[in-house]
C-alpha cells in the first residue's frame, strides 16, 4: 500500500486506517533468499532440522525424504539450486547415486554429502572419481557445523540462479 493510499483512508476513514497502519507494521519484510538447496534424507526429523536451521541465514530449502522423488524434481528445475546436501546411505537411489545424477544433469551444483558412518575423502574418489565433493558432513552434526559448512561452500558457488548464491562472505 502506497503512502498516498493510506492517507486517502485516513482522510475519510481513521479508523480503517489505524486497523491498515498496524497490519503495515506487523508485516514483516520480504527478505530476498541467498541460495536455494536441495536436501535430501530418508529421515523427516533431519530434512527438518536442516531446513528451519539454514532458512534463518536466508536460505530455501527444498526438503525430500525419498531420492527418487527429489532426483524427479531436480530433473524438472536443474537450474534452480546451487547445492545438494543429501545422506549418503538411503533407499535407490543411494546419495552416491543421486549425486552422480545431478552432476550429469548439472556440474555447478555444489554436493555435500552426509552419513553417520566414517568415510574418508579417498572413499569418494574410488566411489565417485568424475565427480567434486565438496564436503563430508558426519552425523551427528552440530547446528553450528553445519550452518557453517554450508556457508562455506555457498560463498564459493557461481550464480546459477535468480538466488545470488555467491553473495555471502562469512
Amino acid at each position: 500500500m502506497m503512502l498516498t493510499q493510506l492517507c486517502a483512508i485516513l482522510y475519510k476513514s481513521p479508523n480503517i486506517a489505524s486497523r491498515k497502519v498496524k497490519e503495515l507494521m506487523a508485516a514483516k519484510p520480504s527478505v530476498k533468499p541467498i541460495a536455494r538447496l536441495l536436501v535430501v534424507d530418508d529421515e523427516q526429523d533431519i530434512t527438518t532440522i536442516i531446513k528451519k536451521v539454514l532458512e534463518g541465514d536466508k536460505i530455501l530449502v527444498d526438503e525430500y525424504t525419498n531420492s527418487s522423488q527429489a532426483l524427479k524434481h531436480f530433473r524438472e528445475h536443474p537450474n534452480d539450486y546451487c547445492m545438494l546436501v543429501s545422506d549418503i546411505r538411503m533407499p535407490s537411489p543411494t546419495g552416491f547415486e543421486l549425486a552422480k545424477e545431478i552432476y550429469k544433469i548439472n556440474p555447478d551444483v555444489k554436493i555435500l554429502l552426509m552419513s553417520s558412518f566414517e568415510i574418508h575423502n579417498s572413499e569418494f574418489d574410488k566411489i565417485l572419481p568424475s565427480i567434486r565433493v565438496e564436503d563430508f558432513i558426519q552425523k551427528p552434526v552440530s547446528i553450528a557445523e553445519l550452518k557453517n559448512t554450508v556457508l562455506k561452500h555457498i560463498g564459493n558457488t557461481k550464480r546459477i540462479t535468480s538466488y545470488s548464491c555467491d553473495c555471502i562472505r562469512k
